[in-house]
């Protein structure tokens, strides 16, 4: 995040999650500007759906100012990913190309050509594949393993406060309830629920993908991943008012949680390990057709 001050342009690390905009203010003071009241701050950001620049005013966007900022940033990352792939692949057909000039005006069945050609390759060989199992374990251990674990623990945790606090044990009773009678007990429960234990799983798993982007294996970046981080801002602020005392709206938000991220998060975390053991010469430790059913308990 970039902040403008008397002509003076700073970088900014933002930090996500609730403490997001006291950091921020925290970084602010630390290099000499001082925030005297909130009408004094305006975003610049880029709209996440057109491209186009457009402003929020007052502290209170700071959230929708940095979702946007992180958006903006997973798109340039993906950007700078696709571009350095495409160079990497020009410069292995340069590469390719000069090792057959090489071979048609050599020697020919020369044992010294053969002998040079066969170590070049199997060097370049060994260093691409070292390349690629070093991306494969920086997958797994900074994005697929953790977001999996998130999404998982998520689930189990959202099932276990449905059985304990729904009438008949089913979600569709449990939300009328807390829709319903917004002070009841359901709806009580609903709030411990997002406040201590539904709410911090999410923020870390919006950490993740904001942290994170540039290890996703697609050409683009997933709509699910995108939503999480979307739902996460907007329970931030419905958290806010319930801090404040007021009712609604209660149950979820305007911007839904993503069922199917978990699927997605299983199905591609299958798929990189089975990449990783095929790299490393293992057998892969379960087949894309037969996923394992990832359940824990609470």
């Amino acid at each position: 995040m970039s902040v403008r001050y008397r002509g003076v342009t700073y970088r900014i690390t933002y930090t996500p999650g609730p403490d997001g905009l006291e950091h921020f203010l925290a970084t602010l003071q630390a290099i000499g500007i001082k925030v005297a009241s909130a009408s004094q701050v305006t975003f610049l950001c880029r709209s996440p759906d057109t491209g186009e620049e457009m402003s929020l005013k007052g502290l209170k966007a700071f959230d929708a100012a940095a979702y946007c900022a992180s958006i903006t940033a997973a798109k340039r990352v993906q950007k700078d990913a696709d571009k350095r792939q495409r160079k990497l692949a020009a410069q292995q057909q340069h590469l390719q190309q000069q090792q057959l000039q090489h071979d048609v005006d050599a020697s020919p069945h020369s044992d010294h050509d053969l002998g040079w050609a066969f170590a070049f390759f199997n060097a370049k060989t060994q260093e691409e594949r070292k390349a690629r199992i070093e991306r494969v374990n920086q997958q797994l251990r900074d994005f697929y393993g953790p977001l999996l674990a998130c999404v998982t623990a998520t689930k189990s945790a959202y099932d276990a406060m449905v059985r304990q606090h729904s009438p008949d044990g089913t979600l569709q009773r449990f939300q009328e309830l807390c829709m319903a009678e917004p002070s009841g007990p359901q709806a009580a429960a609903y709030k411990i629920w997002m406040e201590k234990v539904l709410q911090p799983l999410n923020e870390k798993a919006a950490g993740i993908i904001a942290e994170h982007i540039d290890l996703l294996d697609a050409q683009h970046v997933v709509p699910e991943l995108l939503q999480l981080v979307a739902h996460v801002s907007a329970m931030r602020v419905i958290l806010a008012r319930w801090q404040d005392g007021e009712p609604g709206p209660f149950y979820g938000s305007m911007i839904s949680y993503p069922d199917k991220l978990r699927e997605f998060v299983i199905t591609e975390f299958a798929r990189i390990k089975a990449k990783q053991a095929g790299l490393l010469g293992f057998k892969p430790p379960f087949a894309h057709s037969t996923l394992p059913q990832l359940r824990s308990k609470l």
